[in-house]
């Protein structure tokens, strides 16, 4: 009776992740969508908020179908599609801006926390629920960086040679998802490469995913062109 408890509690928790997943993953997509509205600013205040976010919840892995899963995976995940949209809308300046305000906002936002962190007696009581460490801070502004890079470079690059929205899409996104999550968890936790598959294969998914929202946001292109 009682390791079927277990079971039967484990699949609950199960489940309640997965709709915790999947309501975030459309949260973090509308409100892209309503960004990108807005143009270039809209895209500067989208990901300044998903890389502060992404950085929160980049400290906690979440129990996803039995194996551990970075939370900040969804927001770091439409990290790289709204520099792709900015990509493939605005050009790379503009993309290559996008990265570089989030990185800065990651920055600033980790020296803040850190800062508070140092003394007890100016602690906020918030501090204990948003605070990460400087190691998790410095993986997260270290590997976006270099990745946002990555994924602009990539995009325009098949750009060049190929007319298909969706291909240079995937295949900038789900790489840069890849060397995200490998080096990421790497530097933030350690080697791991249970970690790291599983991480990876949930980024490839997202990345997958990306490619009706890059139509719908981008403009009034059919599917393969």
């Amino acid at each position: 009776i009682i390791e079927v408890a277990k079971v039967q509690k484990k699949s609950e928790t199960s489940t309640i992740t997965m709709v915790y997943f999947l309501i975030e993953l459309i949260f973090w997509y509308a409100l892209l969508w309503l960004a990108s509205r807005h143009g270039i600013n809209g895209l500067l205040a989208f990901v300044i908020l998903a890389a502060i976010t992404a950085t929160i919840e980049a400290g906690q892995n979440i129990l996803l179908l039995g194996h551990h899963l970075n939370g900040g995976c969804i927001p770091f995940a439409t990290l790289f599609l709204a520099t792709d949209i900015a990509s493939e809308t605005l050009g790379k300046r503009d993309s290559r801006s996008l990265v570089h305000y989030s990185g800065i906002a990651i920055m600033v936002f980790s020296l803040v926390i850190a800062l508070f962190g140092l003394y007890d007696d100016i602690r906020p009581s918030w501090y204990d629920t948003l605070g990460t460490t400087l190691r998790i801070s410095v993986a997260s502004v270290v590997t976006y960086l270099l990745c946002g890079y990555v994924d602009i470079i990539i995009y325009h690059s098949i750009g060049r040679i190929s007319r298909f929205k969706w291909l240079r899409n995937n295949i900038a996104t789900i790489t840069s998802q890849f060397i995200n999550a490998a080096m990421f968890i790497t530097l933030a936790f350690g080697w791991n490469t249970e970690l790291i598959i599983f991480n990876a294969i949930v980024s490839t998914i997202l990345a997958l995913l990306d490619t009706p929202m890059i139509y719908l946001i981008t403009g009034r292109d059919k599917l393969l062109k």
